[in-house]
Formats: structure tokens, C-alpha cells, sequence
């Protein structure tokens, strides 16, 4: 590595505050992305309260590829699996979600209970 190269690599990573700039967003949406798992990031420092973190430029792309909305408006959510990735549209996955609601909350009980036993009156 040389010392040129060696002198870029720090301008690849950028602090939380140049990368909110960056995206046109706050600071605390930027945090909601990390804390949610939508962009990567990079921890920079010890601290126990409140950790510094830095964002590779790479990630950040990424993350504004993932983000991108087709052309009918409707944004695009992409599902990375161990080979390939999946493409499905909101609504889909809004879908697949209730399914999987209702399938748990099915077997979680009988087919006679009622889903909120507080609504329902005893009979004595």
C-alpha cells in the first residue's frame, strides 16, 4: 500500500453527520436505519453511550440502491438470500406477513378460542 493510497482510505468511510448530509436526511433517521438494520455501518470508537460509527461509501450506495422507488411509485423491497435475491413489491410482502400472522396465531390456540379472551363473557 502506498502512502497515497494509504492517505485516501480514511475518505471512504464517512462520520454519521457527513453521511446524513449526504442522504438529505437527520441524523436520528440516519440512527433509526442502523438501528433497524438497513445500512451498514462501521463502529469508530469505544464509547458506551452513544457509539461513534462511521459509513463505508460502498454501504451507503447500497443502501441508496436498495431505497431507490420504481417508475409507478411504488418502492421496491429487496430480500437477499444466501444465492440469489428476491424482488417483491410492498403490498406483497405486507401479504405474506398477515399470512404468517394469522398461521401463528391459529396454532397458538384452538379452533373454538376466542382471540381475546377479555372481550368474551364467561358463562358460569
Amino acid at each position: 500500500m502506498t502512502s497515497d493510497s494509504a492517505s485516501n482510505d480514511h475518505k471512504i468511510v464517512l462520520t454519521l453527520a457527513a453521511t446524513a448530509k449526504l442522504l438529505s436526511i437527520s441524523t436520528s433517521t440516519l440512527r433509526d436505519f442502523v438501528r433497524h438494520g438497513e445500512i451498514a455501518y462501521i463502529p469508530l470508537g469505544r464509547g458506551t453511550l452513544r457509539v461513534k460509527i462511521g459509513f463505508h461509501v460502498d454501504d451507503i450506495a447500497d443502501f441508496v440502491k436498495r431505497r431507490k422507488v420504481c417508475k409507478s411509485g411504488r418502492s421496491v423491497s429487496v430480500k437477499h438470500e444466501a444465492n440469489s435475491s428476491v424482488v417483491t413489491g410492498f403490498l406483497t410482502e405486507r401479504q405474506m406477513r398477515l399470512d404468517e400472522k394469522a398461521r401463528r396465531r391459529a396454532e397458538g390456540r384452538g379452533k373454538n378460542e376466542p382471540f381475546h379472551p377479555r372481550l368474551t363473557t364467561t358463562q358460569s
